[in-house]
């Protein structure tokens, strides 16, 4: 036997097989519907205008935010529920009944945002009282995002799930958030974030290809980034370096050798901690408070080189009066500079 058919009975065996003993021991464990003998080809209610569906989202955990990707996965349940009046007769208990996704009408639905697009539409359905159809499943899924990294490190992001539907246009089909709301599993978390709320966002209208307009709606969860840690690992280093060279201005005009090394020291170690951080800072093409901060840094220690050897050079000269006043001036003018961008900056 062949490697891939060895491969493709494994997954047989392990994945297919466990999946339909699930669905068979889901619908012998409640009941069955008696579907009536019609086509779910089309949507119900054709003469009384949209099917509304109503979509409900429950956050269970935030897997990953990739600033650097533009990307996050999310761990969450959704729960859409119809009306389908074709379904009257199919339910004989009043717990409702179960039944294959597959054999009833459902909105087709993907995630516009998700590289692996397309729902689950191998589940199971409940035909509830009153012909209400309510689908429900978990998903872990990976999504693309358009994240505003300009405050970084000290952002919040929205992370924002599209749904729509790609066979029904408006005329057809219209998403709605259900009375129930969203929600959002108690202790979720996601390390180097803080979780706040989790909405619906009504779409500015139907998404619109070149196959026609499509209904869509979308949930959007706010995480604000805890900037500790960018603190330590970023700024307060920047801070020690920026500090370290303005100690040149402290130094006698005269003593160019000491003036010199230390403001070497600082450009050096400037060059050797931005080396350091290169992949803690997002890819962006605009710039953020972060690359801010770091460009103002720089200037400052330049700056401070600069000046080191002007009042050196002076110094050798014999003009030691007119360093020692350009020291005196430097050093508050440097401080306050420091200050004035830090501050901005935090």
């Amino acid at each position: 036997m062949s490697k891939s058919k060895v491969v493709t009975a494994l997954f047989v065996l392990f994945a297919v097989l466990p999946a339909i003993a699930t669905a068979q021991q889901a619908l012998t464990g409640g009941t069955r519907c008696d579907l009536p003998s019609v086509s779910f080809w089309s949507p119900p209610g054709q003469q009384s205008g949209a099917v509304k569906v109503d979509v409900e989202f429950f956050l269970l955990d935030i897997i990953e935010v990739n600033d650097r990707l533009n990307r996050f996965t999310l761990d969450f349940t959704l729960i859409l529920r119809w009306h389908d009046p074709r379904l009257e007769s199919a339910v004989t208990d009043s717990a409702g009944c179960i039944t294959m996704l597959e054999q009833v009408w459902h909105p087709h639905f993907i995630f516009v945002n998700s590289g692996e697009g397309a729902g689950d539409y191998n589940g199971l359905v409940e035909v509830l009282p009153g012909a209400v159809v309510q689908y429900s499943k978990r998903f872990t899924r990976e999504f693309s995002a358009q994240l505003d990294l300009r405050q970084f490190p000290f952002d919040s992001q929205q992370l924002t799930i599209n749904i729509a539907s790609m066979l029904y246009g408006p005329d057809h089909v219209i998403f709605a958030a259900s009375e129930q709301g969203t929600d959002m599993l108690e202790g979720a978390s996601i390390p180097g974030w803080r979780i706040g709320e989790v909405t619906s966002l009504e779409p500015d209208g139907p998404i619109q290809t070149k196959t026609g307009s499509h209904s869509s709606l979308a949930f959007s969860v706010l995480v604000e980034r805890e900037s500790g840690y960018y603190f330590w690992r970023l700024v307060f280093p920047l801070l020690l370096i920026s500090l370290m060279a303005w100690s040149v201005f402290w130094l006698k005009p005269t003593q160019i050798e000491p003036q010199i090394t230390v403001a070497t020291g600082a450009v050096f170690s400037m060059m050797a901690f931005l080396v350091s951080q290169g992949q803690i800072l997002p890819s962006v093409s605009y710039i953020s408070i972060a690359d801010k901060l770091i460009v103002a840094s720089v200037i400052l220690v330049f700056v401070a080189f600069g000046e080191a050897v002007l009042t050196g050079v002076l110094g050798q000269a014999g003009r030691i009066a007119l360093a020692e006043k350009i020291d005196r001036y430097a050093r508050w003018l440097y401080l306050v500079a420091v200050v004035v961008i830090f501050s901005v900056a935090l």
